[in-house]
């Protein structure tokens, strides 16, 4: 049920009818991986997998060690290993705490005051271009995808 409603949120007026996608919604203990067409998911899973759980298994320092990230890539790879493969290549949408802040990591989106379209100010024109997804509210997504 939590894959569906990934699935049906993270499409929900990003994706139009007829296209391939597949959305991963990267929590704290769990990942979800669901594939579908449009707004409809059609096969997915939901993974052990998430940023507390995996950072709990290694012991992390803060920063990790090279041998904790090794050991972190090694364990993410195995369990990536169930997700089902999607059945033809598409949009991939990232959801959850953790994919919104990946951009911010790798300082590629800056939601700060000098951010202009999606992109820091300082950032050559053609550089990458993110959206989040936090600008449409819950609610309109939830009527327009009420689970049955």
């Amino acid at each position: 049920m939590e894959a569906r409603l990934s699935y049906l949120g993270g499409t929900s007026f990003h994706i139009a009818a007829g296209t391939p996608a597949t959305v991963v919604d990267v929590g704290g203990g769990s990942t979800e991986v669901v594939h579908g067409i449009g707004s409809r998911p059609e096969d997915g899973a939901s993974l052990k997998l998430g940023s507390d759980r995996i950072l709990q298994v290694i012991h992390a320092d803060d920063p990790p060690t090279e041998r904790q990230r090794v050991d972190a890539e090694t364990r993410i790879s195995m369990v990536l290993e169930e997700a089902p493969a999607p059945g033809q290549p598409g949009v991939l949408i990232a959801t959850g705490g953790t994919a919104s802040n990946l951009p911010v990591l790798l300082g590629m989106w800056r939601p700060f005051q000098d951010s202009v379209a999606g992109r820091p100010s300082n950032a050559p024109s053609g550089s990458p271009r993110f959206t989040p997804a936090q600008r449409w509210p819950c609610r309109p997504v939830s009527a327009r995808h009420a689970p049955a």
